[in-house]
């Protein structure tokens, strides 16, 4: 495996474990509402490596820690997380936190 690549995963396993610790601090905080969040802290790796095996027109299924594979996908997380907040600007117009991108090949479902 190149370096390159190597570099790849690990940025985007480091971003997924601050994403998630994030949004972990937000409902700590109250700032947001709901179920607490499902954190894969540790399992980064799964995702990304998973998903980094998939090709285009293949299409990922996440159940309730689908933050990991979302960004793995390469999802916007700024979006992602609006739809964690409710916000209009997310993926699924602030509607659900299961979200979805046919585009990107990720379809969020419930646990």
């Amino acid at each position: 495996m190149e370096a390159g690549l190597k570099v790849e995963m690990v940025r985007k396993m480091m971003l997924v474990r601050h994403f998630e610790n994030k949004w972990g601090e937000c409902y700590m905080r109250e700032e947001t509402g709901g179920l607490p969040p499902s954190i894969g802290t540790g399992q980064e790796a799964i995702s990304v490596g998973a998903c980094l095996a998939l090709k285009r027109g293949d299409y990922v299924f996440t159940t309730h820690r689908g933050q990991a594979p979302q960004i793995a996908m390469g999802l916007d997380i700024n979006r992602i997380m609006a739809d964690l907040f409710c916000k209009r600007t997310g993926y699924n117009k602030g509607k659900s936190y299961h979200v979805t991108d046919m585009e990107s090949g990720v379809v969020g479902m419930g646990a």
